[in-house]
């Protein structure tokens, strides 16, 4: 989840995708559509936290996870080229998302699907 975050934010590069998402899930998919968006538009998106994220096991059959990730974010900021603000999403509930991975072929773990499984969205 880091490395995603951190390519919304630095290097919305597409390339990079495989480096965390398995190829033809709907982590992948998603992000083939948002990055070039931003890339386009010279936008960055960041996430600013109010506490450190939960992460726990749901199950695991050694080639694929499922997870549950309470994420506690105060804000999603879109911001241009410039570092000046152009959007911002405030959040006071916490996010909750089922992430199901991967491993693939190398056995790297990659992100297949995040689910946002919170009670309101």
């Amino acid at each position: 989840m880091d490395y995603s975050q951190w390519l919304y934010a630095h290097d919305p590069e597409v390339s990079l995708i495989p480096n965390f998402a398995a190829g033809a899930s709907r982590s992948a998919e998603a992000s083939l559509k948002d990055l070039p968006m931003l890339t386009k538009s010279k936008l960055r998106l960041y996430e600013v936290e109010s506490r450190p994220r939960q992460v726990s096991l749901i199950s695991t059959d050694g080639t694929a996870a499922s997870l549950r990730y309470v994420q506690f974010r105060a804000a999603q900021r879109l911001v241009n080229q410039s570092g000046k603000l152009v959007d911002q999403r405030a959040f006071v509930a916490p996010t909750i998302y089922t992430i199901i991975m991967v491993k693939n072929s190398h056995g790297e773990w990659r992100l297949a699907s995040i689910e946002n499984t919170s009670a309101t969205r």
